[in-house]
Formats: C-alpha cells, sequence, structure tokens
C-alpha cells in the first residue's frame, strides 16, 4: 500500500493511496450543493490524512458473521454503497463504477497526485494500551 520512512510519516507512494483518502466527505460536498461558490483547494503545504478499517476484534463472539460482513463490505458494489452514503472514497478496486458522479469528480475526495499526504503520528504504546483498558471497561 505505502512506504514510510522515519519519523516523517510521508507517503511514497501517495498514488496508490489515494484511493483511500477523504480529507473532508460530505461537509464539503454539502457545503458546495448549498454555496456554490465554495471551491476546495488544498494548502501548499500539505494535509493531514487518514484512512478507515474493518477489522474484527480478538475474541469476538460472533467472528464468523463479523467475517461474512468484511467480505461484504469488500464487494466493489457495497463499498460503493458506502462510499456514496458518507461522501467518502474508498480502496476497493473496481468500486468508482459503482460511485455516483459527483462523487467521483469530487476534488476533496479525488486529491491530485502532487499533493503531499502525511499522517499523523499514531499514540504512544502506553497511551494505546490506556486506551484499550478504557474500551474493555466500557464494553464490560
Amino acid at each position: 500500500m505505502a512506504a514510510f520512512s522515519g519519523s516523517s510519516m510521508k507517503a511514497t507512494n501517495f498514488r496508490a493511496l489515494s484511493r483511500f483518502l477523504a480529507p473532508t466527505g460530505t461537509a464539503t460536498l454539502s457545503n458546495q450543493v448549498t454555496t456554490p461558490s465554495l471551491r476546495y483547494a488544498y494548502p501548499k503545504e500539505g494535509v493531514v490524512t487518514w484512512f478507515d478499517n474493518v477489522a474484527v476484534p480478538v475474541g469476538a463472539k460472533n467472528r464468523d458473521n463479523a467475517l461474512k460482513f468484511v467480505a461484504f463490505m469488500l464487494e466493489p458494489e457495497n463499498a460503493a454503497i458506502q462510499s456514496n452514503f458518507a461522501g467518502y472514497s474508498n480502496g476497493i478496486a473496481g468500486s468508482s463504477k459503482y460511485m455516483t458522479d459527483e462523487l467521483k469528480a469530487a476534488p476533496e475526495v479525488n486529491p491530485p497526485a502532487d499533493i503531499k499526504a502525511m499522517f499523523s503520528q499514531t499514540c504512544s504504546k502506553k497511551a494505546l494500551q490506556l486506551q484499550d483498558r478504557v474500551w474493555t471497561k466500557l464494553k464490560q
């Protein structure tokens, strides 16, 4: 998918990542409908970006059904339905033919190849352990 170097977290394969990226999604798309003069722009310094994941937690009670759901979401048509609803792109090959023309043309979902994308630093191991403990307590 991408390679990162050291703490700089610069994506070395932005083209591969661009299909996963959706810097703003529905908010900007809807603003352009209500305010047609609004235009999306990328700062020359670059953008902080992310991508979402679908995962099955360790110890999931219904693991088999969860895996079926993941497989369902990985189908191009289903991924496109979610993208069209949320206003975000996705990384599923073949899904773009099911996306709306508006979403496919949206600059905030399809960044130019020369835009610098940066991922934020991940939390420390200690912070991740705390987060895990908190979520585990909330689930109980």
